[in-house]
């Protein structure tokens, strides 16, 4: 006998069309208001594929060690009840279609920590047995869940974690260093660390919790990856890569000049120029991009850098167009950028250096202070502004921001 294919998921912005696939046997996922989720075969959707969007890439759940098909027989085989155990553990479940607040919030209410947004329409969460439980036997029930399983070792570590494991002539493995994340939970870290201490060749290099992670790079053997990874703590384990100042390769990545794989050299001044990008163009359009960050340099139009002048030259004009408080300005707040976030931004969007030697290139030529568009002006839309409290954040109308923005020229807005 033939396999049943399985149904198309579709996105459709008609609710005539809607309607009438559903009279067919179409079931709905989700009514979103000016578009509808709709799962529905094959048979349904002959004659209408141009007023449908197919989107069978949200039955995907985007792992770093592997994808899973959730629709797929062998991912189904996965679903299994979750016993008893003690602590806790890391669990997977992925919602039919784009996450709606209250199917969210029903997830929550079942006593677990939701630790991050996978995609696609899936959430990792953590909790003890009883927890988990309550996730299976809701989800089993509700309509709007897809998939729920085990977040089980083989899916936390890269493939390319698992490619630097090397065994020496003498039966012995190398050691390689791993970017480990944790999810921050004082019990369960505690006998993690215990056993990286027991593993690691090497003084930890890092280690650093951003809630609600605890982050580590360490050097051990590289045949330990899996009696890493059975820790229930463990969310990701992958390979380190030292971080290298990289500005004009990566410019030149975006411009798609390479060679091979690799940037095919310096001279991204020149390939600008090429196309026609001119300074004068820019000064001429007045066009901004806003910074929606902490501040930037010293919170003035008179920075401190000359890469936000014209040209990289402090004795031109400054090419930051405004510095202002988006919010209310907590006590103690600035607008200048001490934190480094928002000068850090605006320098890789638009700082200019086309000096040489020194300081200013690497070995191989590259500059390390070329910004993907050297000739735009920049503003600063400060959301962060360095207070003394420990929340910064000055709660902006997000509607006022970008008006304020728009009205200052900017007409490309950076959120990072």
């Amino acid at each position: 006998m033939s396999a049943v294919a399985a149904p198309h998921k579709v996105r459709i912005e008609d609710p005539v069309l809607v309607r009438d696939l559903v009279a067919q046997g179409a079931k709905v996922i989700g009514d979103y208001g000016s578009f509808s989720v709709l799962s529905a075969d094959d048979s349904l959707l002959t004659g209408v594929s141009n007023r449908i969007e197919f989107a069978d890439e949200w039955n995907m759940i985007r792992l770093n060690a592997r994808p899973i098909n959730t629709s797929a027989p062998e991912a189904k085989a996965l679903r299994r009840a979750v016993g008893s155990f003690t602590g806790k553990r890391l669990h997977l479940l992925q919602f039919a279609g784009p996450v709606k607040e209250r199917w969210l919030a029903g997830l929550k209410q079942n006593g677990v920590q939701i630790v991050s947004y996978i995609p696609e329409n899936t959430y990792l969460v953590y909790g003890d047995a009883a927890a988990l439980v309550r996730v299976q036997t809701w989800a089993g029930a509700s309509e709007f869940t897809q998939w729920e399983g085990e977040y089980s070792q083989d899916l936390k570590v890269h493939s390319k974690a698992r490619a630097l494991v090397s065994r020496r002539s003498d039966g012995t493995y190398e050691a390689a260093t791993f970017a480990i994340q944790l999810i921050a939970d004082t019990n369960a870290n505690a006998s993690t660390m215990a056993l990286i201490d027991r593993l690691k060749t090497a003084p930890l290099k890092v280690d650093y919790q951003m809630t609600p992670y605890r982050n580590l790079v360490v050097s051990i053997p590289s045949d330990q990856l899996d009696t890493l990874a059975a820790q229930p703590d463990v969310i990701s384990i992958q390979p380190y890569v030292q971080p290298k100042l990289r500005d004009e390769r990566q410019d030149q990545i975006i411009a798609g000049n390479l060679v091979g794989t690799k940037p095919s050299g310096p001279g991204y001044l020149a390939w600008l120029a090429s196309k026609g990008f001119t300074q004068a163009q820019f000064d001429a359009s007045g066009f901004v991009v806003d910074i929606a960050d902490s501040g930037i340099d010293n919170g003035t139009t008179s920075p401190g850098h000359f890469g936000l002048y014209r040209n990289g030259d402090s004795s031109s004009s400054s090419r930051v167009a405004y510095n202002r408080i988006e919010g209310t300005l907590n006590p103690g707040g600035t607008l200048a950028g001490c934190d480094g976030h928002g000068t850090l931004n605006t320098h890789i969007i638009g700082n200019y250096d086309g000096y040489s030697g020194f300081q200013h290139q690497d070995s191989a030529g590259y500059s390390y202070g070329i910004g993907v568009c050297p000739f735009v002006k920049v503003g600063s839309s400060v959301i962060f502004d360095n207070s003394i409290l420990n929340d910064d954040y000055t709660s902006p109308n997000f509607n006022t921001m970008a008006s304020d923005a728009y009205g200052s020229g900017a007409r490309i807005s950076n959120n990072s």
